[in-house]
């Protein structure tokens, strides 16, 4: 992890983009175009230098146009570190190919 503050721990935007990218990968799975309209984290714990990051993204409701997921990040010994919540605007179907 080379995002780190002077002391070592995670930057929290560097958290942040690791969630949201997590849960753009949940929503848009059913190959449907979202948008991020809401988002928020709860920093836990800090990452530490050298921790292996996990992020777990959950879609909690798979509403045609308006999703909301939840993404947990945890380090290598499964210590929570951020919870993140947000919420989506479903905008057009994706072309086919």
């Amino acid at each position: 992890m080379a995002d780190t503050q002077d002391f070592g721990i995670c930057q929290g935007g560097a958290l942040f983009t690791l969630a949201d990218l997590a849960f753009a990968t949940a929503v848009n799975k059913h190959s449907i175009n979202t948008l991020t309209t809401g988002a928020n984290i709860i920093y836990v714990k800090p990452a530490q230098l050298g921790d292996i990051l996990t992020a777990e993204a959950h879609e909690l409701v798979n509403h045609h146009r308006m999703p909301f997921a939840e993404v947990k990040i945890t380090n290598q010994k499964g210590e929570l570190l951020a919870i993140f919540t947000a919420s989506g605007y479903r905008k057009e179907p994706r072309p086919q190919s």
